[in-house]
């Protein structure tokens, strides 16, 4: 197996450069269903998340809000079981990938959902690309970087939305992007690749970390 599909239970993307301010939020508790497609069958690993359905502009909340960002989470309880159906990497993890973590409290944006960090897990470099692309509304554009950090931690939920703190996995991408104008229509996307070497880190430190 190469190939696996696990669903999210929130993905949200920010590009916010000049007075440009755009956010993709899809949320499960919302109605939405974004999903992580994991592909390990070619000379790189691609992440793909998808389901991305309801991008809208925003105003933008001036120079304590800019932020171009990736940010995708799913619950403990939901991941801890699908880390052993992980598809292989075809190279040996390298722990050269890791970088020193950082604190990552506060907010995930100005008035956003506050960051509640539990278990700062690792950061990585080595991310080849992080590929964005807004089809919903408009401006219709795609947002690239080829020089981004992946950082992974556990968060808690909010209290409101669940009934209780539960334990979540954050995925974050962080990086500067740029942004090209595109045709509408179709489906908006995220695309990440990385070497089957970090791949295989990441899975080796989220087991790790889920015993």
């Amino acid at each position: 197996m190469s190939r696996i599909t696990i669903n999210l239970e929130y993905v949200l993307c920010l590009n916010q450069q000049g007075h440009f301010n755009y956010a993709i939020r899809s949320h499960r508790r919302e109605g939405g269903s974004p999903r992580w497609v994991i592909d390990t069958s070619g000379a790189a690993v691609v992440w793909r998340l998808e389901k991305l359905t309801d991008g809208v502009p925003e105003v933008p909340g001036g120079g304590r809000d800019r932020v171009d960002r990736v940010d995708f989470y799913i619950l403990q309880r939901d991941l801890k079981p699908l880390i052993s159906t992980f598809p292989p990497a075809a190279a040996p993890a390298d722990k050269t990938f890791k970088l020193p973590v950082t604190d990552s409290r506060g907010t995930e944006r100005h008035a956003g959902k506050t960051v509640r960090p539990l278990v700062q897990i690792a950061r990585y470099s080595g991310i080849t690309s992080c590929h964005w692309e807004n089809h919903r509304t408009p401006p219709f554009f795609a947002a690239v970087t080829t020089s981004a950090e992946l950082h992974v931690d556990i968060e808690l939920t909010p209290e409101k939305e669940y009934g209780a703190e539960l334990p979540e996995l954050h995925f974050g991408i962080s990086g500067q992007y740029v942004v090209t104008g595109i045709a509408g229509g179709g489906a908006s996307f995220v695309e990440i690749r990385m070497p089957h070497e970090l791949y295989a880190q990441i899975v080796a430190d989220l087991r790790w970390n889920l015993r």
